[in-house]
């Protein structure tokens, strides 16, 4: 990500570091920005810790993460295909929950809204778009048995089946937008 960016934006300055704990210095950027970084967080509430410490006063953040997977079919037909196999990925999916992970980092006026929209592809590319690029998702189906993997496609297969367009589906997606502002003084 890191190179592609380098070569997209030249005169940028990226850095590889873990969002837990930013190799920057405190008070040193106007704004933070995590689109949908939480999930994959182990500790996410250091995340935005690290956001609130490297924000000057009065600057600003804004985090995403999906709703619950009963609002949000774009993710939630691979929640629901390996349901029990791992821990919640929708924890913070519930508005208050949000907003105090925000809160409780020091962020002022904090705001949570939903954002959705929809996703049309071919289902099977979604398949492997998820297995191969989300390290939660792809790699907790990946870790199966072989058997409990074809189950798991099975289930998948019948819950996109719903929201079948001719050769695609159309999975609505359903995120939430978390965003504060560092405190003035």
């Amino acid at each position: 990500m890191v190179e592609i960016a380098q070569r997209r934006v030249p005169s940028g300055t990226f850095r590889r570091g873990s969002a837990e704990a930013l190799p920057l210095p405190d008070d040193s950027f106007d704004a933070v920005v995590g689109n949908f970084v939480l999930l994959h967080l182990g500790y996410p509430e250091r995340g935005v810790a690290e956001a609130r410490r490297v924000l000057r006063r009065g600057g600003r953040c804004g985090f995403t993460v999906w709703e619950p997977a009963t609002a949000n079919p774009v993710m939630g037909v691979f929640h629901e295909a390996v349901t029990g196999a791992g821990p919640p990925m929708f924890a913070f999916g519930d508005h208050a929950a949000f907003a105090a992970l925000i809160e409780a980092a020091g962020f002022d006026a904090v705001t949570v809204e939903a954002c959705s929209g929809g996703l049309r592809i071919d289902p099977a590319d979604w398949w492997e778009t998820v297995l191969r690029s989300t390290p939660r998702t792809g790699s907790l189906i990946a870790r199966q048995t072989p058997a409990v993997q074809a189950e798991i496609r099975t289930r998948y297969d019948d819950l996109v089946a719903p929201y079948a367009d001719g050769a695609e589906v159309v999975l609505p997606a359903a995120a939430v937008l978390a965003s504060g502002t560092a405190p003035t003084s």
